[in-house]
């Protein structure tokens, strides 16, 4: 992760111009999904957006089965559950190929914008990392267009506090050791 942000980091200080725009104009990708207006809070303890989110969704296509809904315990954690019998093997939700996010449309929208740190991610062994590189590209992309972003509901939904290891600060793993004589790696 250190390594793609060194990449982008270096890719954004080389031109003049924002690292993210296109020559093309709105994308067909882009002009299927409607955007939301509204404002986002990245603190930690913001809190989720998920059911705009959800309106946006079916808004936008996406199809649920009779009973399914997002339900939340405490207003930070958010799951999927059903309030109707389902039987085995059937679709709990649609979602229309215009709202997802795959490397192969991404690079198709983004066009040649990311050929120069794609040719150089394959000629340092990470070619392999192409598709993940482009739905981080493109995560970031959405993220600097803010509330203009089509994905604004979504990125809006998204948790801002993660409670395990691997979200860990140098401080939590010190408290982790000298309370509970714990070790945890350090990443």
């Amino acid at each position: 992760m250190k390594f793609c942000a060194a990449l982008l980091g270096s890719l954004l200080l080389t031109g003049s111009t924002s690292a993210f725009q296109t020559s093309r104009g709105p994308s067909a990708f882009a002009r299927h999904v409607k955007p939301l207006q509204a404002v986002i809070d990245y603190t930690e303890n913001a809190q989720r957006d998920v059911y705009t989110m959800d309106e946006w969704a079916s808004g936008n296509g996406v199809q649920k089965a009779n009973g399914f809904q997002l339900t939340s315990d405490n207003g930070w954690d958010y799951y999927a559950m059903t309030t109707a019998d389902i039987p085995a093997g059937t679709p709990v939700l649609y979602v229309p190929t215009s709202m997802i996010l795959s490397a192969q449309r991404i690079s198709d929208e983004l066009g040649s914008s990311l050929q120069q740190a794609e040719q150089f991610l394959s000629s340092n062994e990470a070619g392999n990392q192409l598709p993940l590189f482009r739905l981080m590209v493109k995560i970031l992309v959405e993220y600097e267009k803010g509330t203009q972003s089509t994905f604004y509901p979504w990125l809006n939904s998204l948790p801002r506090f993660f409670a395990n290891g691997v979200s860990m600060t140098g401080e939590s793993n010190k408290e982790l050791s000298e309370r509970h004589g714990v070790m945890s790696p350090q990443i």
